[in-house]
């Protein structure tokens, strides 16, 4: 039997997109630690004949930051805002953006999240109240997760939209936070965190979610403000890179970058904020969907 490629779509359609030589001899730089999909990206990105480097890159993946003025271009994991490419005087690709990516975070996120929870806790959801403040994709999916191990949702939002869709899902819905939350969830930055009964967990979901707390005091590795337990001292279960998702979720949103780094690479794209062309996201979405369907059959045949 052939051993299960975890990293199938940076295998197979990235190669092959990069096969052109769009990156030979270009300086990259990926920020993070490279390990797991992210090592094979790496690898990927070095066979294409990329130069992987720490210092004065041509092009990068990763977070913006203000030091990188002499990038030629950026893939930037989430959204970004207009300011930031003309202030690096680049192209930026705002992997946030995309179509692929919203659906394939949205939906590995959940799981991810509520996981590396119950990892630094050894808490049990089962029969717990559990808040999740937003109904975005995010705050759905991480409600989807708590409702299957038997935790009781509590959706906290004021959008009458995202209200709606929650209610629309079966769960509780209020624009305040009740006097039973035990656990919460904060996939929003909010000022309902303020109103938590003492005792309360509280975790941030992604990066700059959680309002800012004071009087915060750090003991036993975990940061207590107001007689509340702010896991991590407010750091992110999950990043938006993605990292911490499974591998087939980090996968496709790697792939999407590799993508966006060789449309930099080859020149075309004018200072700006730009999206991922509609007929690339439909390459790794269908991609996606094949490798999908050949692991069912060859379930199927076990």
């Amino acid at each position: 039997m052939d051993p299960i490629d975890p990293c199938p779509l940076l295998d197979g359609l990235l190669r092959e997109t990069l096969a052109d030589g769009a990156l030979a001899g270009r300086r990259v730089a990926l920020a993070g630690e490279l390990d797991g999909p992210r090592a094979t990206l790496a690898a990927v990105l070095a066979d294409a004949g990329a130069e992987l480097v720490e210092e004065r890159p041509e092009l990068a993946i990763g977070p913006f930051a203000r030091e990188q003025y002499g990038l030629r271009g950026l893939v930037e994991p989430g959204t970004v805002m207009g300011a930031v490419a003309h202030a690096l005087d680049a192209p930026v690709v705002a992997i946030g953006c995309s179509p692929v990516a919203r659906l394939v975070f949205s939906a590995a996120a959940g799981p991810a999240v509520v996981q590396a929870l119950l990892r630094l806790t050894n808490l049990s959801l089962a029969g717990r109240c559990v808040a999740v403040l937003g109904y975005g994709d995010v705050g759905a999916s991480v409600a989807r997760s708590v409702r299957a191990l038997g935790g009781h949702v509590h959706v906290v939002e004021e959008e009458p939209l995202c209200a709606l869709a929650a209610a629309l899902d079966g769960h509780r819905v209020s624009e305040e936070l009740g006097p039973d939350a035990e656990i919460v969830i904060a996939c929003e930055r909010a000022a309902a965190i303020a109103e938590l009964p003492a005792g309360a967990l509280v975790a941030s979901a992604l990066p700059g979610r959680l309002p800012p707390v004071l009087g915060v005091v750090a003991r036993d590795g975990i940061v207590h403000a107001a007689g509340r337990d702010v896991l991590g001292g407010g750091s992110a279960l999950l990043s938006p890179a993605g990292d911490g998702l499974a591998p087939e979720a980090a996968d496709a949103l790697l792939t999407l970058q590799g993508m966006a780094l060789h449309r930099l690479a080859s020149g075309e794209l004018e200072t700006g904020v730009h999206r991922l062309p509609h007929e690339l996201e439909e390459s790794v979405a269908q991609a996606w969907l094949e490798r999908r369907t050949a692991g069912a059959r060859t379930s199927e045949r076990l």
